[in-house]
């Protein structure tokens, strides 16, 4: 490598002329490093590929895996829940039915799909979790299949008269929920659910 002066008269500055070699040694030194820098671009792509398809495969695994429960208990379903649908086969009888809201919860509808009542279940007592205000009577029922606790409220809306409470401990009961809460609305006095409230309990207390 030498220096030289291009012209003496003008400001002074140097200029680098590179030999052959010096050429060729800069431009191995530059593709090295563009070869490495290539590289190691390669390796964390492949890294986070990796990572990605590991999660993907797990997703896929874990999806399957609640596919095949889901699968397993088909048949013991409801329609949109956890639990079966009760059977009352009074409500027929009644021209009433049933009408699923929620995964353990059910309308009791009459033929004018008026809601009359409602059965929801539950793995722990609800008896504190209904709000009941006027109540009227309130007694412990012993003479059916599960112990059942009685209400009767009186109640000042439009539409519904008074309503019967029944909440029905299944405790230890190796099939369906530990507790049901059943409530039946009598629109107005001398209304035929005013008397059938019980047998719906009943009839829900035997065929369950």
């Amino acid at each position: 490598m030498e220096k030289y002066n291009e012209d003496q008269g003008a400001p002074s500055f140097s200029s680098i002329r590179l030999d052959v070699d010096e050429k060729e040694q800069i431009y191995e030194r530059l593709t090295d490093s563009m070869n490495r820098n290539t590289k190691k671009s390669l390796f964390t792509f492949q890294i986070i590929f990796m990572y990605a398809s590991v999660l993907l495969i797990a997703s896929i695994i874990i999806s399957g895996t609640v596919i095949k429960l889901q699968e397993r208990t088909v048949g013991t379903l409801s329609e949109h829940g956890i639990f079966e649908e009760p059977n009352i086969p009074i409500l027929q009888d009644l021209d009433l039915h049933l009408q699923q809201e929620m995964e353990n919860k059910w309308w009791i509808k009459d033929e004018k799909e008026k809601v009359v009542g409602a059965i929801i279940f539950a793995e722990e007592p609800l008896q504190d979790s209904i709000e009941i205000t006027a109540i009227i009577e309130n007694k412990e029922l012993s003479d059916y299949a599960y112990p059942t606790i009685y209400i009767l409220e009186h109640v000042k809306t439009m539409g519904v008269f008074q309503s019967h409470h029944y909440f029905i401990n299944r405790e230890g009961n190796q099939e369906g929920p530990s507790n049901v809460y059943l409530r039946i609305n009598v629109p107005y006095p001398d209304h035929v659910l005013e008397k059938q409230a019980t047998f719906i309990m009943e009839s829900y207390q035997k065929h369950n």
